[in-house]
């Protein structure tokens, strides 16, 4: 199967693609698939950031303020690999952590089927992640493949499935929200935190 009708598989037949993915053997083809993807999203996103630094600038000089290392190609290029380096080391970790949440779950499959399960779910958000609001569209849908590989590679049913990642999902958003909604409150309450937080930077 090659790197296209893969991408076109998984975003279209999800289903059908997990399905046939259950003869795959080894590590190798998800990892070079996570790893090309990966090399993509992280030079898109690269330029898309450069392409966004007049933006930032023109953002932060309206509060007087400046921050160095938006001006830095070399360094922001220097961040993005390492970013991607890790990244790759660290699908494994992500993979492992998965592996054992579906565990719990009652997951037939092993640690290979999950990985190779983690990396592909990844589609949407490595080809439209670096897109903004797209970029949550394509989380969204990356989500709804785990859950359809789970389905298939692990043998859970469908409302098993879902329940196992949404309420996690749900609660940690809800977390957020909270943090964010006391922080902006704080400083709606005493926006002298806000010009001391800004003035890190000048």
């Amino acid at each position: 199967m090659t790197m296209l009708k893969k991408i076109k598989d998984v975003l279209i037949e999800p289903k059908k693609f997990f399905q046939r993915i259950q003869k795959e053997k080894g590590y190798k083809k998800a990892f070079v698939y996570f790893a090309i993807l990966s090399f993509f999203s992280t030079v898109i996103g690269f330029l898309f950031s450069i392409a966004m630094i007049p933006l930032y600038r023109h953002i932060l000089e309206s509060f007087a303020l400046t921050i160095p290392t938006l001006q830095n190609y070399g360094w922001l290029a220097i961040n993005q690999v390492i970013g991607y380096l890790i990244g790759l080391l660290g699908s494994f970790v992500v993979a492992g952590l998965l592996y054992a949440w579906i565990l719990i779950f009652g997951g037939k499959a092993g640690y290979e089927k999950t990985y190779q399960l983690f990396v592909y779910s990844r589609t949407p958000q490595f080809l439209f992640g670096w897109i903004p609001a797209i970029g949550l569209v394509a989380s969204i849908y990356g989500l709804v493949i785990l859950i359809i590989g789970t389905m298939q590679l692990h043998k859970i049913n469908k409302t098993k499935a879902i329940l196992m990642y949404v309420i996690p999902i749900t609660i940690f958003g809800l977390i957020l929200i909270l943090f964010w909604g006391l922080i902006i409150f704080a400083i709606a309450k005493n926006p002298e935190i806000l010009q001391q937080i800004l003035l890190q930077y000048k």
